[in-house]
């Protein structure tokens, strides 16, 4: 995304309090897009004063998705071991990804065991996800596409977990000290895809939910590195 474009595009969004930091998120960071696809936004601001009303916590504007959240909400979900902000404390500011501002002091809010928190809030939000997917087969047509969208977001989380387990656990590194890439992230979620899973949305879902833990189960066999051989 062109830098010169961010600015125009917070003043479109009319953003009612100071803007912290901007992070693209979605399929443009994971690199599993096409031309098509929009850029979806992660952008932190500052806590709005008692006196302002509260702001829209989602916007759309041309090719922008936005999801707007205050910086002590940023840091709650960092704590709660929430997969995107957690990502977005551990990749470096220097990445083109961080679109405006950034902290790499933010990575202080991971704990020593935040990987095991992360696990935690993996494992909940996929029970919540698979429900979600499973409603959006029942309805068939294009809204499998969507049922299928969030069963490859389980195995990218499933895949980025396991690289960062190795990388803490294989190497003794302290999350916290670890600089994460936009290319290390898109070279993890790339091992859990396969060129056949789009022909998941002609099956039953029985089978469907069968592959898919197959596929997570896979995953996790194989094992997963942040590095290139």
């Amino acid at each position: 995304m062109p830098a010169p474009e961010i600015p125009s595009l917070l003043k479109a969004f009319q953003m009612p309090t100071q803007v912290h930091s901007v992070h693209l998120v979605g399929s443009r960071l994971w690199g599993t897009h096409s031309e098509r696809s929009d850029f979806d936004l992660l952008i932190v601001v500052a806590d709005p004063v008692a006196s302002r009303a509260e702001f829209q916590k989602s916007q759309h504007k041309g090719n922008y998705d936005a999801t707007i959240i205050t910086e002590t909400s940023f840091r709650d979900h960092v704590k709660s071991g929430s997969l995107i902000e957690t990502l977005c404390c551990l990749i470096p500011v220097s990445e083109e990804c961080v679109l405006v501002g950034g902290d790499d002091t933010r990575r202080g809010l991971i704990e020593k065991a935040h990987l095991e928190t992360m696990r935690i809030w993996a494992d909940h939000r996929a029970e919540k996800d698979r429900e979600k997917a499973m409603k959006f087969w029942a309805k068939g047509g294009e809204m499998r596409e969507r049922g299928w969208k969030i069963l490859q977001h389980m195995i990218a989380a499933e895949c980025i977990l396991l690289g960062l387990k190795t990388i803490a656990e294989e190497d003794s590194t302290d999350l916290r000290d670890f600089r994460l890439t936009q290319a290390m992230l898109q070279r993890l979620i790339a091992a859990g895809r396969q060129d056949g899973d789009r022909a998941w949305v002609a099956l039953d879902w029985v089978d469907v939910e069968e592959a898919h833990a197959a596929r997570i189960q896979s995953v996790g066999t194989a094992g997963i590195r942040l590095t290139e051989n």
